[in-house]
């Protein structure tokens, strides 16, 4: 189960941005989960809310282009090649020379893992 993802320079992100699963608070009308050995629950569903342009759209296109480092880097990505879909925040000199950073908090079979990706190279680095 999913408990957080944070997205770090990625396209209109370029602070740390967090998307977090646990129950802040009780929802006896919800099927919260409970984590094993921790003290939070895991919400069934998430939703994301805010004004236009607020980033909304781009922590969920982190999401998929994380997802995809993970499952189709070693078998699809090129070494020494553009890594396709990365997306710096570019609105000021210094990102596009920083890494754009992923991390997963999760757990499976009853064990907590964090698991976290980089990368710096992009279709328009030069």
């Amino acid at each position: 189960m999913l408990l957080r993802f944070r997205a770090t320079n990625f396209a209109s992100l370029r602070d740390e941005a967090e998307l977090s699963l646990t129950a802040a608070d009780e929802h006896p009308d919800l099927a919260v989960r409970p984590v094993p050995r921790e003290k939070v629950s895991v919400l069934p569903v998430v939703g994301i809310f805010g004004p236009n342009a607020s980033g909304k759209s781009n922590i969920v296109k982190a999401l998929g282009f994380a997802r995809d480092a993970v499952r189709l880097s070693h078998q699809r990505w090129l070494p020494q090649e553009p890594i396709p879909g990365r997306w710096p925040f570019r609105l000021d000199h210094e990102s596009g020379n920083l890494p754009s950073e992923f991390v997963f908090d999760f757990v499976v079979e009853n064990v907590r893992y964090e698991y976290a990706v980089a990368s710096t190279m992009s279709r328009t680095d030069t």
